[in-house]
């Protein structure tokens, strides 16, 4: 017996009247398993448009992907529905039913869902998703809303709305659409139409609730929680009306940080590693020779207190974002740093450590300009057929921007990142990552760079300190790199892939190697 509860429709004899152009933006496998096993988007009497954006590869956020959906339209009235809904059967005919009602009280409605949020914050509607089975509308076919869950919206093609190109990423999309409309005289409804949201996962298994969906599980991501927050900013940027009570203004303006802490900000050491390559020890490695990394290490010794900033700062730098938003990358870098000297060290060299780092190379330099490197190198081919990094999935808002822009370094096509195995998906990222950096060190960071030997640092961690606290002028402070080193690290342990994976990667990875003297 099923642990959820669904909508129960009865199926009439009666067809519907109004054709509807439905939109759906595939972006992955939970595609097949909802919204494809939905009767209405097999009936002729409709349009079923399929637009292409799996992994996010095509258009940078769904709102221009929808936009290439509306632009196929034929009929006048146009639904944009979610790849993870279900539509039972006789859902065509509900959906008739309602607006039937709805138009005798409001004939110029302006967008219609299945469920929303009134202007009192009420969540309302009839639907079942992984949390919960609603159904407020026992009482009446249709309630307006200030606001729809994005996972279903209707609108007539005649209004010719469009979705603001500007919206960083999946959410807010049903806020700023109502508060669009709103402007121009035209309500939002939510109708007794109801949704099945999250039915299945990309395997075809049932989500019974939240804990069964990984997208669900996602949300507790700093990558999900960083893009999640581009696309608040924007909201609030855009319609000041709906900040929270409590909103505040982030701001940037360093003048109320100490003194000391204004006068260290400038001089960092920027510890470079491209992720997977065994960067704990670079970590190590510096604090060892006397640099502060933060509060906040994680087990890699990663700087927990600049993630945000430099996610987002990922995030805006490459993805189609409003101009005001890039124009923050570096100033909430600077921020973010200041919060950690404010709140840490006092005084000494201090510096971070993340991964990411490496795909804002030159907007760290532009916030630090007397912020040295220490880069470390490791054999490629060693890192790709480790364990992956974040920034060689597509399980991650990061890796989503990371991969086709490697891809894209390599001159590969990016369809083909779709059945590339994570291990080439590695090989790509870590040319792009590390020639990238080394090409703009070559330029810019003259005498601010030094490239420390991953092989090295296991071999000859004593005179690996040396020589970077003598690079740095300092004097090592302690000495637990050593007591981290496992000299089977040195080895190439078994690779998780097959042979001709292997060969694969040993071929696009090679003149990278030659590069860096592996070959």
């Amino acid at each position: 017996m099923s642990r959820r509860q669904y909508p129960e429709l009865s199926v009439s004899r009666k067809r519907p009247i109004r054709p509807l152009s439905i939109i759906v933006v595939h972006f992955s496998d939970d595609y097949f398993h909802n919204i494809l096993k939905s009767e209405c988007v097999h009936d002729s009497f409709n349009q079923f448009i399929t637009v292409d954006n799996r992994r996010n590869l095509f258009f940078d956020n769904l709102s221009q992907a929808i936009n290439a959906g509306l632009d196929q339209a034929q009929h006048e009235l146009m639904m944009v529905v979610h790849e993870d809904v279900l539509l039972l059967p006789g859902w065509h005919e509900r959906f008739e039913k309602s607006l039937l009602e709805l138009e005798k009280v409001d004939p110029r409605w302006g967008m219609l869902g299945s469920a929303g949020w009134t202007d009192q914050n009420s969540l309302v509607g009839h639907w079942s998703d992984p949390h919960q089975y609603s159904n407020t509308l026992v009482d009446t076919t249709f309630v307006p809303v200030g606001r729809l869950d994005e996972q279903l919206m209707i609108f007539r093609k005649s209004s010719g709305i469009r979705l603001d190109a500007f919206l960083p990423s999946i959410h807010n999309v049903g806020r700023d659409l109502a508060s669009t409309l709103q402007e121009r005289g035209f309500k939002t409804y939510v109708l007794d139409a109801p949704t099945i949201h999250k039915f299945a996962d990309e395997q075809g298994n049932l989500v019974e609730e939240k804990e069964d969906s990984p997208k669900i599980q996602g949300r507790k991501l700093p990558s999900y929680i960083a893009d999640r927050a581009c696309c608040d900013e924007y909201l609030n940027h855009k319609w000041p009306e709906w900040r929270p009570k409590n909103f505040k203004e982030e701001g940037y303006s360093l003048s109320k940080f100490s003194e000391s802490v204004r006068n260290r900000l400038e001089r960092p050491v920027v510890l470079l590693a491209r992720g997977g390559s065994g960067s704990r020890l670079l970590s190590s490695l510096a604090i060892d020779a006397g640099v502060f990394l933060g509060n906040d290490l994680n087990i890699s010794g990663d700087s927990r207190e600049l993630v945000q900033a430099l996610y987002r700062g990922v995030l805006a730098k490459y993805l189609w974002r409003a101009s005001w938003q890039k124009q923050r990358i570096i100033s909430r870098i600077r921020l973010a740093a200041a919060l950690m000297l404010e709140e840490g060290q006092s005084e000494g060299l201090w510096g971070f450590k993340l991964p990411e780092s490496m795909l804002l190379v030159p907007e760290i330099d532009q916030a630090f300009r007397e912020a040295r490197y220490i880069h470390l190198i490791r054999d490629p081919l060693t890192t790709c057929l480790r364990r992956t990094h974040m920034t060689a999935r597509f399980d991650n808002t990061i890796g989503r921007v990371a991969i086709p822009l490697a891809y894209r370094h390599c001159g590969r096509d990016l369809i083909r990142s779709l059945d590339d195995s994570s291990a080439l998906h590695m090989a790509y990222t870590t040319i792009h990552q590390i020639e990238t950096v080394r090409a703009y060190a070559r330029s810019h960071l003259r005498g601010r760079y030094l490239e420390v030997r991953f092989e090295e640092v296991l071999a000859m961690p004593m005179k690996t300190i040396a020589a970077v606290t003598q690079w740095l002028g300092t004097e090592p402070q302690t000495n637990k790199l050593e007591t981290q080193i496992d000299p089977r690290r040195a080895v190439q342990s078994g690779s998780p892939y097959p042979r001709e994976v292997e060969d694969a990667v040993a071929r696009i990875v090679a003149p990278l190697r030659r590069k860096l003297g592996y070959l």
